[in-house]
């Protein structure tokens, strides 16, 4: 007859303050449940959790809408087994597909022949502590890297808030972190080794042939297979993150602003609350301090993603949900917390079950981008139910980048599992939208761009796809999906 319930600090006893409080005491009984329930969440969160560990290939992609059967997997773990592999395809005419860690919303890694994995070929190859470069596999995870970088007193400049993907697959899609003066991820690579669609192992760098360099960067696959990639590191730092929750308005105001004056920047934007959550980053010589245990996060977003889960069920009472729920301040409250570089880039935990889309823009379009989606969600009365995320990646020069010569801010749009028919109207005009503004979609999201907006978009897409006529005659490592969208004509 007696509980004990932390939640509220106190016996709830059957004999006497039950009796007096029936209806308050079933209050207490169902908190105490949800807790219960909650923690289960946390617990199988903690042990399930993506959060970069090496535990094999993937059969489904993180949001379970795109399978990899193992049935037609090769696992390699040596680059003579790559070669050979990749020439024995090339001599039958048969389509292969290098397989990741499965983070894209995107069909890139689908294939109806063949997928190998780099999941055993992985692992540091050499550093240069006078340079601050490392050489690392395909196949490494960056939470491997940030692990090696770490015990060598280094550390990337920047990282994307996932670390679980390969270092191959991050470059090759233009995984991204946020700042307007950090390039994406491929923009920290000085060099790199491809198995060609002949077998042929041919090296790239920014001194030697620089044109594979610029188009195999960023090449979704199509160029071959990435053995070997060397990084540009810098001393390790700490960073000192300063959350802080304000009104759309006020954050769009000052978005220009708040860009310019710190480091690292990212926004986290919920509708119907009117709430913008603003990570401003900096580095510190500060030592770290006010970190919430992992498995707090873990909890806090574990809670976050049940209410999504009912709320994709019930789309009507969604936006007086969400506008309490994160109004509150119970999803992002204000904090101060300084740690190690990777811990503030990297999120604790990933939300998973929801599809992507994202558009780069020009930085300077920002905050009429910004604006102009949330007129659109406001318009076609779009049952939003997760956040919008802005970001900002310095301009770099390589063939097929989102940020390919100008500035960019990358608007991304989240839904929590919803019904196909509501995703794709509100993906599509999302595009239409952004197209208004030259915007380029990211390679492992959701998108549908015809070939005249690739050749519009992407200035050197002609050059890019003679370097891959050349380095992969067959196309062995062209799918459906590129060649659809590529118009590649296999």
């Amino acid at each position: 007859g007696r509980i004990e319930c932390a939640l509220f600090g106190k016996h709830i006893n059957n004999t006497d303050w039950s009796l007096q409080n029936p209806q308050l005491a079933q209050f207490a009984m169902a908190g105490c449940r949800l807790m219960a329930f909650s923690a289960a969440l946390v617990l199988a969160a903690w042990i399930f959790s993506w959060d970069g560990r090496n535990r094999g290939p993937p059969h489904v992609s993180h949001d379970g809408a795109l399978y990899f059967s193992h049935d037609k997997l090769q696992i390699m773990h040596s680059k003579e087994e790559i070669v050979a592999i990749v020439k024995r395809a090339h001599g039958h005419k048969t389509r292969i597909r290098v397989l990741g860690s499965g983070h894209s919303w995107s069909p890139l890694a689908t294939t109806d022949g063949i997928y190998i994995s780099l999941y055993n070929y992985h692992g540091l190859i050499s550093h240069d502590l006078s340079k601050k470069q490392v050489t690392v596999r395909g196949g490494t995870t960056l939470v491997e890297i940030n692990s090696l970088l770490s015990d060598l007193g280094l550390a990337l400049s920047n990282l994307p808030s996932v670390s679980g993907q390969t270092i191959a697959g991050a470059i090759v899609t233009g995984t991204h972190g946020t700042g307007i003066k950090f390039g994406n991820l491929a923009s920290f690579v000085t060099s790199f080794e491809l198995v060609t669609g002949t077998g042929e192992v041919v090296r790239a760098s920014l001194e030697h042939n620089t044109d594979i360099f610029y188009a195999g960067l960023i090449s979704v696959g199509l160029f071959g297979v990435i053995t070997e990639v060397t990084l540009q590191c810098e001393d390790a730092f700490n960073l000192r993150e300063v959350l802080e929750p304000l009104s759309i308005e006020q954050c769009l105001k000052e978005m220009h602003t708040t860009v310019k004056r710190s480091e690292h920047v990212k926004y986290w934007i919920e509708y119907h609350s009117d709430t913008c959550a603003v990570f401003s980053v900096n580095r510190t010589t500060e030592k770290p301090r006010d970190n919430p245990m992992r498995l707090y996060w873990d909890f806090r977003l574990c809670l976050f993603e049940f209410v999504l889960w009912i709320l994709s069920m019930f789309p009507p009472v969604t936006p007086v949900t969400m506008s309490a729920l994160v109004g509150s301040g119970t999803v992002f409250p204000g904090h101060v917390r300084v740690d190690r570089s990777s811990r503030v880039f990297n999120i604790p935990h990933r939300v998973s079950g929801h599809p992507e889309a994202e558009i780069a823009i020009d930085a300077k379009d920002c905050v009429e981008g910004v604006k102009m989606l949330l007129q659109l969600i406001k318009d076609e009365g779009i049952p939003v139910n997760h956040i919008t995320e802005v970001r900002f990646v310095k301009s770099d020069n390589i063939w097929l980048s989102a940020d390919y010569q100008r500035d960019s801010c990358h608007i991304t749009q989240l839904l929590y599992t919803p019904r196909e028919e509501v995703k794709k109207k509100y993906f599509r005009a999302f595009h239409d939208k952004m197209e208004h503004f030259n915007g380029r979609p990211h390679w492992a999201k959701e998108f549908d761009v015809t070939i005249s907006q690739m050749t519009r978009l992407y200035p050197k897409l002609e050059d890019f796809l003679d370097m891959r006529r050349k380095l992969d005659p067959a196309g062995i490592f062209v799918n459906e999906f590129l060649n659809q969208q590529l118009q590649l004509n296999y």
